[in-house]
């Protein structure tokens, strides 16, 4: 199991777009939260290189304060 999400949110994305999304009634309610789930994948994917600055200013504040 893969455990860096910059190569598990891809491999999520193709997984419901070539498998659960085609095994779904479009009619279905459930196609639509899939694509839900592939969209908010997607903005994940885009936001990821983002975290590390993120996650880095918030530990240098938290050090700052202590």
């Amino acid at each position: 199991m893969q455990l860096r999400p910059e190569i598990q949110i891809p491999s999520m994305i193709k997984a419901m777009l070539e498998v659960v999304l085609p095994a779904v009634d479009p009619a279905n309610e459930l196609a639509v939260q899939a694509q839900l789930i592939v969209g908010h994948l997607s903005i994940f994917a885009q936001r990821l290189p983002l975290q590390y600055r993120y996650d880095r200013d918030a530990l240098d504040r938290l050090v700052a304060l202590a």
